[in-house]
């Protein structure tokens, strides 16, 4: 993880997701200030290109956790198996947040050819619309349905699975369930 933010190098939509450890094991919101979700905008790689107004109102602030949250519910709805009552609240938001500012894809012919969703308007709303429709196009896509939750159980934190091996986030997880399962035996057998 990135200097204690919870930042694995995952898409966009899922580090999102993934500032959210309000869980039964830990409890920690990494954008629960305006200051938080600043430095979190900064330190993720997956947030390049999305500008945070200075400063970041309150309201602002609060549209950023609801946007998190919605997808977070759909990133544990699919890993989960089941389907939310408030999926379509979830959707709402998204929808009325990804229309806050006028937006359209530009191609970006700097290095490789790719295409860029770009949005013009007031800053705090073109903000509010960037992360949204960041979110909507991953949870769209085919990689949502290949997000697990890492198999440590203390852990809850959500990455993409794009090979069959993989079970945990990050290395640090594999190696304290490796212990565990060590001290578990070696314990048991005296």
């Amino acid at each position: 993880m990135s200097d204690r933010l919870p930042l694995l190098g995952e898409t966009f939509a899922v580090e999102l997701a993934n500032s959210d450890h309000r869980t039964g094991h830990e409890e920690r919101d990494f954008l629960a200030a305006s200051d938080d979700i600043a430095a979190w905008f900064a330190r993720a790689p997956a947030a390049d290109g999305i500008v945070v107004p200075a400063p970041l109102s309150p309201e602002v602030a609060a549209a950023v956790r609801g946007i998190r949250d919605a997808t977070r519910l759909f990133l544990t709805e699919t890993v989960d198996g089941h389907r939310a009552s408030t999926r379509a609240d979830a959707a709402a938001l998204l929808h009325r947040e990804a229309r806050r500012a006028a937006g359209h894809l530009a191609l970006d012919i700097d290095g490789a050819r790719t295409w860029r969703l770009h949005h013009e308007g007031d800053v705090d709303d073109v903000f509010r619309a960037a992360v949204a429709c960041r979110c909507i196009l991953f949870l769209g896509g085919d990689d949502a349905d290949r997000v697990q939750r890492c198999a440590r159980p203390a852990c809850p934190m959500l990455f993409v699975r794009r090979h069959r091996a993989r079970r945990f986030c990050e290395d640090t997880c594999a190696h304290s369930v490796r212990q565990a399962r060590y001290y578990r035996r070696h314990t048991s057998a005296t």
